[in-house]
């Protein structure tokens, strides 16, 4: 069971890499919030690492065509409503 410290979260978005640190750009929709992190590629990595075993497994049980949700990943410019 995952602790009841840990807020439901939906992802929003992904950046591309910025070309001067490396570094990727995530958001998720957290509540009425959006969370925006910057991680390093190697904490991405790690990242894709650790959920590639859930991801096996969910998408070797149901018939998903590319094991991805399709979700609007297009945001507006900070300060801007969509």
């Amino acid at each position: 069971m995952i602790p009841s410290i840990y807020k439901p979260a939906s992802w929003r978005c992904t950046l591309p890499m910025d070309k001067d640190t490396g570094d990727l750009a995530i958001g998720f929709d957290v509540g009425a919030e959006v969370v925006r992190l910057r991680i390093s590629a190697a904490d991405a990595l790690a990242l894709v690492e650790t959920l590639q075993p859930y991801l096996d497994s969910i998408t070797s049980q149901s018939p998903i065509s590319s094991g991805i949700p399709s979700v609007d990943g297009s945001t507006p410019p900070e300060g801007q409503s969509a």
